[in-house]
């Protein structure tokens, strides 16, 4: 599914995957206190990600979808999150699962970035390097993959990965690179009264990341988590900024759950 984190939900149209020829496009939605979260960026990741890899021309009503998310299989006390997939045909499924919740900091394995185009990426139904990410992740001891090829940062395995640059720039992945983007990080970037966080998508190296003032990740399932160490390098301890927080600021207040 084309994610949202990253561009500005400009349609664009992407080389098909040869991962397994997938059968079909996904994305999760965090389901919160007051119902699924940014669900109109979730649409729109679908039926670009379904345009992308079939080619199909797909509009998709948000009650429909709403009333998916209501039914589907093994509901969860909110927050959950509920993974929407649209197959080949167009056939509409959801399955929920319980949300874990991250620590407030994070620390991060660097893992290869998995097989795939070097163009911006979807999630299609074949995501199963991402997870192998995250388990290796897990098996260093950290808490997340940090996706790294050629030297440059490209993703994390389930969030956007975004920096305040020692320079001052705040910065995250190119989506030519083989970024996803990223419904959440796109919503608070374009929040009406955001003139606080204007971030650049380019090429940021690991000593880049390393090197940085402070660092946040963030996705459905991740919420907004400062990013404490990579590879058990301690990051950003020379300064009292802290990415996260002046995100989750500008994060939806009227939200009961506020993606803690």
């Amino acid at each position: 599914m084309i994610c949202s984190d990253k561009d500005h939900f400009q349609i664009n149209i992407l080389l098909k995957h040869s991962v397994d020829d997938p059968e079909s496009v996904f994305t999760t939605i965090r389901v919160g206190l007051d119902g699924p979260i940014h669900i109109e960026g979730h649409l729109k990741r679908l039926v670009e990600a379904h345009s992308s890899l079939f080619g199909s021309n797909m509009e998709i009503d948000k009650n429909d979808i709403l009333d998916i998310i209501h039914h589907s299989p093994n509901q969860q006390q909110s927050p959950h999150l509920v993974r929407v997939d649209i197959d080949r045909s167009g056939r509409i499924t959801a399955s929920s699962r319980p949300l874990t919740k991250m620590p407030k900091e994070i620390s991060l394995s660097t893992q290869p970035l998995p097989p795939g185009p070097k163009s911006p990426r979807i999630k299609q139904g074949d995501w199963a390097g991402y997870l192998e990410a995250r388990r290796r992740a897990n098996y260093d001891g950290a808490d997340a993959a940090l996706l790294i090829n050629e030297g440059l940062v490209i993703d994390g395995d389930a969030f956007t990965p975004i920096f305040i640059l020692k320079n001052g720039d705040i910065a995250y992945p190119a989506l030519d690179l083989g970024a996803v983007k990223s419904v959440t990080l796109y919503q608070i970037l374009n929040q009406e009264d955001n003139n606080q966080i204007n971030p650049s998508q380019t090429k940021i190296t690991l000593s880049d990341a390393l090197s940085c003032l402070s660092a946040a990740a963030v996705g459905s399932g991740m919420g907004i988590r400062t990013i404490g160490s990579i590879d058990g390098n301690e990051i950003g301890r020379k300064s009292d900024v802290d990415l996260a927080t002046i995100l989750l600021q500008k994060q939806n207040l009227d939200r009961r759950d506020n993606y803690d």
